[in-house]
């Protein structure tokens, strides 16, 4: 039996923390979802598309502030091959395989037990 009731309208809200919320003086993720409902949304998607840098208490504190707030969770999983978020070195040489210039893939295991503990409907 699941924990989730079922949703029978429309969400809304955004994808990570946008330069207004921390010109509003906010810091931490943790204040996301309370100023996602003063805005009247009701919707937060926690970003780990570069990889989940929160512990899980900071990710368990953010995901009681949604169920407080009643703001409806999502996760962005990190990218099996992400092209963001590093720099190149020149991939003008013909002769070396792109695969060369790639970091090395992130693993997609930690994005569920997180899901689990900040309570998302939604993995992507």
């Amino acid at each position: 039996m699941s924990n989730f009731k079922r949703i029978d309208h429309a969400t809304f809200g955004p994808g990570g923390n946008s330069d207004s919320f921390y010109a509003d003086g906010k810091k931490s993720t943790t204040d996301a979802p309370l100023w996602v409902k003063n805005f009247g949304l009701d919707a937060y998607e926690y970003e780990a598309g570069n990889g989940i840098a929160a512990g899980d208490a900071t990710l368990k504190k953010i995901g009681d502030a949604a169920k407080e707030h009643g703001v409806l969770m999502s996760l962005h999983t990190p990218y099996f091959i992400s092209l963001s978020g590093f720099c190149f070195r020149n991939v003008s040489h013909d002769d070396e395989p792109l695969a060369a210039f790639l970091p090395p893939p992130r693993p997609f295991t930690r994005a569920v037990p997180i899901a689990c503990e900040i309570g998302v409907r939604a993995v992507k």
